[in-house]
């Protein structure tokens, strides 16, 4: 399982979702909500790696590809629930109002002591 280093709020339960999700199928995907994913794993010998090569992985279509490949490829697919990730300015502020609310995680607290969230 393969998880992106732009999602520091991702509940831990998406973790244990994936793992629970190898069991029915050879892959599972987490989608981001911009056309991406954020998580991807696979049975061991499950993911022919060919499934990556010549991906155009900044365009919004880098989920609807994968999914493509890993079907024709007669593979299985688990999807997991949708999660942001952070690319752009807007993703911060939204990550910042998701966790107003919350203990300051170890990623806020950067944030708000480096001035970063000043302004936004």
């Amino acid at each position: 399982v393969l998880i992106g280093g732009d999602l520091p709020d991702l509940p831990g339960d998406r973790v244990t979702d994936a793992l629970e999700g190898l069991n029915e199928a050879d892959v599972v995907i987490g989608p981001g909500t911009d056309g991406g994913y954020y998580l991807i794993g696979c049975r061991a010998g499950g993911l022919n790696l060919s499934v990556f090569e010549l991906m155009d992985w900044n365009a919004d279509t880098v989920l609807a590809e994968t999914l493509h490949r890993v079907r024709r490829a007669g593979l299985a697919a688990f999807m997991l629930d949708p999660w942001p990730d952070i690319d752009v300015v807007d993703d911060l502020r939204s990550f910042l109002e998701r966790n107003l609310n919350r203990e300051a995680s170890c990623t806020l607290t950067y944030l708000i002591t480096k001035g970063i969230t000043h302004g936004l």
